[in-house]
């Protein structure tokens, strides 16, 4: 009995695990949706606290994307942040021998994601992950981060604006030329989803049952590329067979163009539909 007793403080101090601040606005917290200790940063003003306080964060919309997913696939997280999909896409992967490739730009968050991730075990096994920009072209972007919005960190148009540093990009063709299959793609890059569609152009052909998940935010597309938001809706739609749907915390929706040149930011389901004489 003395010993059973000895082990339940410790039991107790491991289900109610504080978060611990390791200084220079770095915390440790234990995220039991993942299972995991994550990294963060402490000026977050979006995530962090949720995920501290043991909250999460979408939930519908992570459950949405992990239900569609088979345990052998290869998932793509662009737009990785701390880790929240890459972690929750991992777990569901791991068992059947999945991987994810997890891609951040950003080298601070990149720097925690890589903590994070080496404390799980299985960077390198289940999780490769990538510090690079994705756009349609390889080279060298501005990118610009927030820390007080760590979810709004983005590539600049303009090269002189302070704050921003000098990242390495190049498309997700070359990123993933040698991969012999791709499932599943979430891409949330704060304005430059049309750019890294427009690198996705060999991957989609060896790949034409992928999925992909994009944001899609009509002003800010505007606001921060060249890019023309109708053209590039136009280019989802027919992938997706003239079908375009939404992922909401209601499930997935059938949306149209007009509302998502007009309406709110949204995550735009894209799946190639089944021909008829296909299995």
């Amino acid at each position: 009995m003395s010993i059973v007793l000895s082990l339940l403080p410790v039991v107790v101090l491991a289900q109610t695990k504080e978060p611990f601040y390791l200084g220079d606005y770095k915390i440790n917290c234990f995220v039991p949706q993942v299972n995991a200790d994550m990294y963060l940063d402490t000026r977050d003003q979006g995530i962090v606290g949720h995920l501290c306080r043991g909250r999460g964060w979408e939930p519908e919309i992570t459950n949405g994307m992990l239900n569609a997913l088979q345990p052998s696939w290869t998932v793509v997280d662009v737009g990785a942040n701390f880790g929240w999909h890459t972690l929750h896409f991992a777990n569901k992967l791991r068992p059947g021998g999945g991987k994810v490739i997890s891609v951040e730009a950003s080298p601070r968050t990149h720097s925690l994601l890589q903590t994070t991730l080496e404390n799980t075990g299985m960077l390198g096994n289940t999780i490769r992950l990538h510090n690079i920009a994705i756009s349609d072209r390889p080279g060298t972007v501005a990118f610009s981060s927030t820390p007080d919005r760590a979810l709004n960190n983005h590539i600049v148009a303009n090269n002189n604006e302070a704050g921003s540093v000098q990242v390495q990009a190049k498309p997700l063709d070359a990123l993933l030329a040698d991969e012999p299959r791709v499932d599943f793609i979430k891409i949330d890059v704060e304005g430059f989803e049309a750019k890294a569609w427009r690198g996705l152009n060999r991957t989609l052909a060896k790949n034409p049952r992928c999925i992909l998940v994009i944001e899609c935010n009509t002003a800010r597309m505007r606001a921060r590329t060249d890019m023309d938001p109708a053209a590039f809706y136009a280019e989802l739609s027919w992938r997706a067979g003239g079908k375009l749907q939404a992922l909401t915390d209601g499930g997935i929706q059938p949306i149209t163009i007009d509302a998502l040149l007009n309406g709110p930011e949204v995550l735009v389901w894209v799946q190639r539909r089944r021909a008829r004489h296909e299995a």
